[in-house]
């Protein structure tokens, strides 16, 4: 599945993609608030993630939609979005996403956000979106806001960041399909 949005392309993962990844994950400022993300980040990591992608989707009840996030304009790959956790009996997934330094603040993750959202509430038919953000991450805390999450709660020392060491507090986000529930 490719999704394409005014500047954007939400695209699979390809192998060749290894070593765009390498380049905007092995960033600390990147990285410092993703749970499973190591850094530094090789292209050993790269190759091991895109595998288990690659898995991941021949699997009939996979868990997991993973895109990288491209330019329309130039094909380059600038960061992933993707829903994990996807529970169709319940109907909710969480989401996730990164970007490299150079596109942060404009407007690239709101336009990948917002895209990945209408996927979810129509071609997947899920009823909840969960975004668990580390509590020192404001402007993804601002990002969701902004597109409706609401604040649930935050559950104490939850995370640890597998490229700093530190462990976190994650504030739950939620944002709920409009409608009647089913």
């Amino acid at each position: 599945m490719e999704i394409k949005t005014r500047r954007l392309i939400l695209r699979p993962s390809k192998f060749e993609d290894a070593a765009e990844m390498v380049e905007l994950l092995n960033d600390p400022l990147v990285t410092r608030y993703t749970a499973h993300v190591p850094c530094p980040y090789t292209s050993k990591d790269a190759k091991n993630f895109l595998k288990y992608l690659k898995k991941q989707e021949s699997l009939p009840s996979s868990t997991i939609l993973d895109f990288r996030v491209v330019l329309r304009r130039s094909g380059k790959v600038i960061g992933g979005i993707g829903l994990m956790k996807i529970d169709r009996l319940t109907g909710k997934a969480d989401v996730g996403y990164f970007f490299g330094r150079d596109y942060w603040r404009q407007g690239y993750g709101t336009e990948a956000l917002k895209a990945l959202i209408k996927i979810a509430f129509t071609k997947l038919k899920l009823q909840r979106i969960e975004a668990p953000i580390y509590k020192e991450n404001i402007a993804s805390q601002l990002l969701v806001k902004k597109l409706g999450f609401e604040k649930e709660g935050i559950r104490k020392r939850a995370s640890r960041s597998l490229a700093t060491g530190v462990l976190h507090d994650v504030v739950i986000y939620a944002l709920l399909k409009p409608g009647k529930i089913r």
